[in-house]
């Protein structure tokens, strides 16, 4: 365990940031047994990688498709950190054959029933 330290110079070198005063923290925590945990410092928020912060937020569904650069530059298809989808264009489609939708959305080439057939 690192000592707790003072100082602007330490927060910075350290990561570590202080707990908000009790004042500012919402009521139901004022009552925790744990009060002597609002000394403690916690570690900063998971950075984001570089590769991540590298991809441009571009969507290949919308480009494919012949959307405005504006349109297709606005969001990805894929969320990086997930792979959940997330292009507004995609999860409205609704597959004409299986009916997939929202998460499970594809277009009639990806559905999953032709490779089954």
């Amino acid at each position: 365990n690192r000592p707790l330290v003072s100082g602007r110079e330490s927060n910075l070198s350290t990561g570590w940031q202080p707990l908000p005063s009790p004042g500012l923290l919402p009521l139901p925590s004022l009552y925790s047994p744990n009060c002597a945990l609002w000394t403690q410092r916690l570690p900063p928020a998971t950075p984001i990688r570089p590769r991540e912060m590298s991809l441009k937020r571009e969507c290949k569904f919308c480009r494919n498709n012949g959307e405005a650069t504006a349109t297709f530059s606005s969001h990805a298809l894929r969320c990086p950190r997930t792979k959940q989808l997330i292009c507004p264009v995609l999860r409205s489609y609704v597959c004409g054959i299986c009916g997939a939708t929202g998460d499970d959305a594809h277009t009639h080439n990806y559905c999953p029933q032709l490779k089954s057939e």
